[in-house]
């Protein structure tokens, strides 16, 4: 049934709510005064106007759909059930408001009727209890998180009063509850005496400054006191607590540091110990960053480089003001990496330009240290230790010595003896050819002993004069082994491990044999009853710079190690088996040279010898060579010439031993050949200058009185070119260089005849080598042709460099040069050729198209003549080159039957 809308007014009046009737089209149709005051409208206002009127702008799109769903299925909507809404009123201002529902259908129409209560009270008082709610989990959460702590934490107000303190606070001051402390005065009950007893005041209290002074304090050591009058060390921090730009406080935080305190004092007597130790230390102790410079050194250090204090040597950098050799800085770092508890041996310089030699220890430091990649390092000054050990090896070469002069005299006086008795009887017997023949044999028999014994003693005191050549060793080896089984005996297996890859070295054949043979011999001695005999070779970098005491360059070596299964040796044994005539065996068994003579060859080949051996488990012999980068020497370099001994050139024989020359002169005259005689260098050299004839060869002795053998011969090689020369020498005092050996053949006295007859004609036999150096292929044939077929040997090269490379390494007898050349012009390969010591003695003739000043110029530069370069050598005209060629370098050798 159907009512009409007019006679709710009454009703609507009665209600505690705001009331509006809205129609379908939503217009505003009757509302109470209650909706008058809530809104602040007058009813005129709202009556036939839209109720969005009411509803804020940004929700009234919203509230068009919600009012057309709504009248599509009226329906009753109690209060609790209303979203939360907002209303405006007159004035613009917002409020919250809950809403009401329900259909009312009348005579003209449907109708909805809408309480509206305002709930913004409501709502504050909501929020206040939200709030209060947050703030007190928020002081349970905070007084969890205080309480988590390990450090102290509490608060005071402006007058010095607790305000909230943790856990820690509590059990740190001794007390138990937080009531003991919450509205006390933290000064009056923890702060209030200092660490001496006196009272410590509030007005100074460093906790209080925070908030009278508005900034935080800290303070790393103070007393603080507990509930039952015991005190503590503490660190605390005390910041102020701005609220609303007002200081209302102060939050503390503070821990006990009795601990650190005592860690500290143990890391205080720690590092006194350490510093105690460190300077008092006999040892030298630094440590350097990754760029050398040193960062911390002790006072023996610095009194070891000559400075008064460890501050005067902090900056320095030991590769630039410490090393000797800078890159030794290098070498002592990566064998201190690789080797920690070995010692590195090195020189160091010191302030006043000394030199020290020294010991280091040390490790490099790891990634967490105060200097990453650095180094501590302990360094000892063995300075004065190496000098005893000078001193007493040059004592124990003194004894050496004193054994040697003995041994000497023993063998000698039995040789003396044997050639001067025989020499006696020879004298008494000159009628009986038989008897002649057979004194004489012996006399020359004892003669060939005494040599031997005189090149052992020259080996051994490195005094030989050695024709080093480039070796194989395990070839060398393999060649010798095939007469060892008979050297050694049958009781006696040799067992090989050679490397066939191992490096070359460069030294006298015939020595490494002899150094093979007398270790084989020696250490057949040891096996009586037969044993295995071991020689290996391999490839050894050795890069240490001290092995067993002997300083030994670091660098490539070829290792050369004879083993045997013999009786051994003990250490007593081992200090003294290299020097001369000290033997174990029985009298009469051996000489005491044998080993004498490996060491002083291994050392003339600039090698190192050692031994390694244990009474009963056999010995070992490790000899280490320079490693050089060559090819081996041929076979057929190493064999004696086998040429015969007579000839009809002229010699020229130096000698200032007057009986020694004059039996060469009379050997030499009975092979046909014509000698001429000179007591020294001087004499020598006036015979060079005026005899107007051709002299073929220099026999002179190296050690003469006045200027030696070596400086006549380059003299004379000036002078004549063509010259042979043979160098002659019981010793010599110092090396002889490639040079020497480029231009010479070398004799050991002492000699024998046949052995001087031989090197002289294989000098005068051998064809002279000529080295063309020409870029035009079809030149290069024809002197070529027009050389080889005057008699001489010829190598070729078309350019500058390679010639200059094949100089050096044939060391030929002339060079045959063109001036044009590519990449490097011939006169700059002229001048090159004359600049370098090796090659400088060697003729040069130029082949040019020449004019006067450029033949002056190649000959003030030091080519020896000058062949015009045209057609004619290539016509097969080559008269004029053959003619100076053969002025300069000598006529072409005919072989000989």
């Amino acid at each position: 049934m159907k009512t009409k809308i007019l006679p709710f007014r009454e009703l609507l009046e009665s209600a505690p709510d705001a009331m509006v009737i809205v129609n379908q089209t939503g217009e505003i149709v009757l509302i109470n005064s209650r909706t008058e005051n809530l809104f602040g409208y007058d009813r005129e206002d709202l009556l036939g106007h839209s109720v969005e009127r009411l509803i804020p702008a940004r929700f009234q799109d919203r509230h068009l759909d919600h009012r057309a769903a709504y009248f599509n299925d009226p329906h009753a909507r109690p209060m609790e059930a209303s979203r939360e809404l907002y209303a405006i009123r007159n004035d613009g201002h917002e409020f919250p408001v809950e809403i009401s529902l329900s259909p009312l259908e009348a005579e003209e129409g449907t109708y909805v009727i809408a309480a509206i209560r305002d709930i913004s009270e409501r709502k504050r008082i909501e929020a206040q209890i939200h709030k209060l709610n947050l703030e007190l989990q928020a002081k349970e959460q905070l007084q969890l998180l205080l309480d988590s702590t390990a450090e102290a934490i509490y608060s005071i107000d402006v007058d010095g009063a607790c305000t909230l303190c943790n856990a820690a606070c509590l059990r740190l001051l001794g007390y138990s509850r937080d009531s003991e402390l919450l509205a006390k005065n933290m000064h009056a009950l923890m702060h209030h005496t200092r660490p001496d007893g006196r009272t410590y005041p509030e007005e100074e209290c460093q906790i209080f400054l925070a908030f009278r002074q508005g900034k935080g304090t800290h303070v790393t050591d103070e007393v603080l006191w507990r509930a039952d009058g015991t005190s503590f060390p503490a660190e605390y921090w005390s910041y102020p607590i701005w609220h609303n730009g007002r200081v209302g406080g102060s939050v503390v935080t503070f821990f006990d540091i009795t601990q650190r305190k005592k860690s500290e004092e143990a890391v205080r007597r720690s590092e006194s110990r350490y510093r105690s130790i460190t300077e008092g230390a006999p040892y030298g102790i630094y440590r350097v960053d990754q760029n050398g410079r040193i960062a911390m050194a002790n006072s023996a250090f610095a009194a070891m480089l000559g400075y008064q204090a460890p501050d005067e040597v902090l900056g320095l950098n030991t590769g630039a003001d410490v090393y000797l050799d800078s890159t030794e800085q290098k070498r002592a770092r990566d064998y201190a990496s690789e080797h920690p508890a070995v010692g590195y041996e090195t020189k160091w310089k010191r302030k006043d330009g000394k030199t020290i030699t020294v010991r280091l220890g040390g490790r490099r430091l790891p990634d967490d240290d105060e200097l990453p990649g650095g180094f501590e390092v302990f360094v000892e000054d063995i300075t004065a230790h190496r000098s005893l050990q000078k001193q007493f090896e040059h004592a124990q070469k003194m004894e050496a010595v004193g054994r040697l002069a003995g041994g000497v005299a023993h063998d000698f006086n039995n040789l003396l003896m044997i050639i001067s008795g025989y020499a006696q009887l020879l004298d008494e017997s000159s009628a009986d050819p038989k008897k002649v023949v057979e004194y004489a044999t012996r006399i020359q028999d004892a003669s060939s002993k005494a040599a031997t014994v005189t090149r052992q003693l020259l080996t051994f005191s490195r005094k030989q004069v050695l024709e080093p050549t480039v070796l194989d060793l395990s070839y060398v080896v393999n060649d010798l082994a095939k007469m060892l089984p008979r050297l050694l005996g049958d009781d006696v297996e040799t067992l090989l491990e050679l490397d066939p890859q191992v490096g070359t070295v460069r030294a006298d054949r015939g020595q490494i044999e002899q150094v093979i043979v007398n270790l084989g011999v020696n250490a057949r001695d040891t096996m009586p009853q037969g044993g295995r005999l071991t020689i290996a070779t391999s490839n050894v970098t050795l890069d240490a710079s001290y092995y067993q005491g002997v300083e030994v360059p670091p660098g490539q070596y070829v290792l050369l190690a004879v083993s045997d299964t013999g009786v051994g040796m003990d250490a007593a044994t081992q200090v003294h088996i290299f020097e001369p005539f000290y033997t174990t065996k029985e009298a009469g068994k051996g000489t005491g040279l044998g080993l004498a003579t490996v060491y002083g060859i291994v050392k003339q080949s600039n090698g190192f010898i050692w031994v390694y051996s244990e009474p009963d488990k056999g010995s070992i012999f490790k000899i280490y060579l320079p490693r050089v980068d060559a090819a081996a020497d041929s076979d057929e370099s190493l064999q004696p010439v086998q040429v015969p001994s007579a000839g009809t050139e002229t010699i020229l024989l130096v000698e200032d031993e007057a009986v020694l020359r004059n039996v060469c002169r009379v050997y030499l005259e009975s092979k046909g050949y014509t000698v001429l005689e000179a007591g020294n260098a001087k004499e020598a050299m006036k015979i060079c200058q005026s005899h107007d004839r051709p002299i073929h060869v220099l026999i002179t002795d190296i050690v003469m009185p006045g200027p030696g053998g070596l400086e006549l011969a380059r003299s004379a090689l000036e002078i004549r070119p063509a010259l042979s020369v043979v160098l002659v020498s019981g010793y010599t005092d110092r090396g002889l260089d490639r040079e020497a050996i480029s231009f010479a053949k070398f004799l050991q006295k002492p000699f024998s005849f046949d052995a001087l007859a031989r090197t002289v004609r294989s000098l005068l036999d051998k064809n002279r080598e000529i080295l063309l150096i020409e870029d035009s292929k079809l030149m290069r044939v024809a002197v070529q042709r027009a050389l080889t077929g005057a008699g001489y040997t010829v190598h070729t090269t078309d350019h500058g460099e390679a010639g200059l490379r094949a100089a050096r390494e044939t060391l030929p007898d002339l060079i045959v040069l063109d001036l044009v050349l590519p990449t490097i012009s011939g006169l700059d390969v002229l001048k090159a050729l004359k600049g370098d010591a090796i090659t400088k003695s060697i003729p040069v003739i130029v082949l040019s198209a020449l004019s006067e000043p450029t033949k002056e110029e190649l000959l003030n530069e030091g080519a020896a003549a000058c062949v015009e370069n045209s057609k004619k050598l290539l016509e097969n005209d080559s008269v004029a080159l053959i003619h100076i060629v053969t002025q300069v370098a000598g006529k072409a050798k005919a072989p000989r039957g």
